[in-house]
């Protein structure tokens, strides 16, 4: 993505961003890193295990992120903003990845949010950077 390109780009399938493969979302950083997302469906139980997450909205042919996240268990956080990405940001989707180290999660997270900027993320997103990514 170029520096150009709008704060909070909509991504499309084949271009640099996010290509729709299934029931996951492959999401590409301005590093050039490509990490690929799973979709959680609803009412299934997300895993027990450490990773990183993010909401989306829009169709499949063009979803937008609009929030990322990591944490040491996606059962019990992942979806501590979903009510409120649902109502006011229009979520339709949440991708998950599984990441076990905390050095990993933190380093994926800081370049998504450099990447994409979600809405969701504002005060995130402005204090990326390698001091923030290294915080415990």
């Amino acid at each position: 993505m170029s520096p150009a390109e709008p704060r909070r780009p909509l991504i499309r399938p084949g271009q640099q961003g996010v290509r729709v493969v299934k029931d996951q979302v492959d999401v590409r950083t301005r590093s050039g890193e490509c990490f690929r997302y799973v979709l959680h469906r609803t009412g299934q139980a997300l895993p027990r295990m450490s990773g990183n997450f993010l909401y989306a909205r829009g169709d499949a042919a063009a979803p937008e992120v609009i929030y990322v996240g990591e944490t040491d268990d996606l059962a019990t956080h992942a979806q501590d903003r979903w009510t409120e990405a649902e109502q006011s940001f229009g979520a339709s989707a949440l991708y998950t990845r599984l990441n076990i180290t905390a050095a990993q999660r933190r380093t994926e997270l800081a370049e998504l949010l450099q990447t994409y900027a979600p809405p969701m993320n504002e005060r995130e997103a402005r204090s990326t950077g390698p001091a923030a990514s290294a915080r415990g």
